[in-house]
């Protein structure tokens, strides 16, 4: 696949689509380690491991006050402390292998409601933890 400006993507929070104010995504994934040793004989430090861990996750918007969009959404899910569902993909295109669709459940862990400065367009800002049914990131390829 070919490198691509990231002009279309999709933004799904709470099954609410907010594509139309996103202005960026950050998703993170890492793995946990222990450490292995060093026992008799080693003279370094090993590391096995352990868990697939995602997050955190962080989206940008444009603010925007209207029912149904950004803050009222947003705000009702951070309001509520729930969990719900989120999904970014890379482009509006079908599922597919050179387009994933990343799911998952979470909660709203940092928000920034008022985003800006004199003369710009308000954003703001969320931070996902995963958490509930689906903590993991889930990567749907199927078209």
């Amino acid at each position: 696949m070919a490198h691509f400006a990231f002009t279309d993507g999709v933004a799904t929070i709470n099954a609410v689509a907010l594509s139309a104010h996103c202005t960026g995504i950050d998703v993170n994934v890492s793995t946990r380690s222990a450490e292995d040793g060093p026992c008799m004989g080693q003279t370094a430090v090993k590391f096995v491991p352990i868990i697939r861990q995602t997050g955190p996750i962080r989206a940008q918007f444009k603010q925007d006050f209207a029912s149904s969009q950004t803050y009222a959404t947003i705000h009702a899910l951070w309001a509520a402390s729930t969990i719900f569902t989120y999904a970014f993909k890379p482009t509006s295109g079908a599922d597919g292998a050179t387009n994933p669709n990343l799911t998952g459940t979470g909660f709203i862990s940092s928000w920034a409601p008022l985003r800006g400065s004199f003369g710009e367009v308000l954003g703001t800002e969320i931070e996902i933890t995963p958490a509930g049914a689906t903590p993991g990131l889930t990567e749907d390829t199927t078209p």
